[in-house]
């Protein structure tokens, strides 16, 4: 299992990226993104607060799915804006869930970065397998990447990449879907 962890570590390290690739398609047009397959909403994700993490359980609420590694350097660059987005829009239905993607990585180092970060979202880590259902989406092997699902659990948008144009679409992106 060390080992498995250390080659996702390795591959995602290689793979954490700038590269900016944004799947923007209206979001205004009902039926553009299918809805997120079953194995993706139904998974159960461990919390960092022990607790299983289900997207189908925020049904109703628009929610950003950002997949990240504390040692991803686009990752701590684009935490700021997932911080003041949670805060600016949580009233407005929006949910942030934050899933590592290095399982190797502690409670006690997540907890320290989330206080240096700030994080005032849900926060836990992503199993290989349901990276592999993500990143059939996205077609994107790196890190950060985020996926922003509508209030029917329908897919609106994916960003990858850490690029400040990236970023900026996710914040414009989700202005808008808190706002359908």
């Amino acid at each position: 299992m060390k080992k498995l962890a250390l080659i996702f570590m390795v591959f995602f390290v290689f793979s954490c990226s700038t590269k900016n690739s944004i799947n923007d398609k209206s979001l205004s047009r009902k039926g553009e993104y299918p809805s997120l397959p079953e194995v993706i909403l139904n998974a159960g994700h461990r919390g960092l607060e022990g607790q299983t993490i289900r997207l189908a359980d925020y049904r109703g609420n628009v929610v950003l799915v950002n997949l990240w590694a504390t040692w991803c350097g686009p990752c701590r660059k684009e935490i700021p804006v997932l911080v003041e987005l949670q805060e600016r829009y949580k009233d407005d239905g929006l949910v942030v869930v934050g899933l590592d993607v290095d399982e190797s990585e502690s409670k006690e180092l997540i907890e320290d970065f989330a206080r240096q970060m700030k994080i005032n979202y849900t926060l836990g880590w992503i199993d290989a397998k349901s990276q592999k259902e993500f990143l059939k989406l996205s077609r994107f092997e790196g890190v950060p990447q985020s996926f922003l699902i509508g209030r029917e659990g329908e897919l609106m948008a994916i960003f990858t990449g850490g690029s400040a144009e990236t970023i900026s679409k996710l914040e414009d992106f989700v202005g808008r879907a808190v706002r359908e």
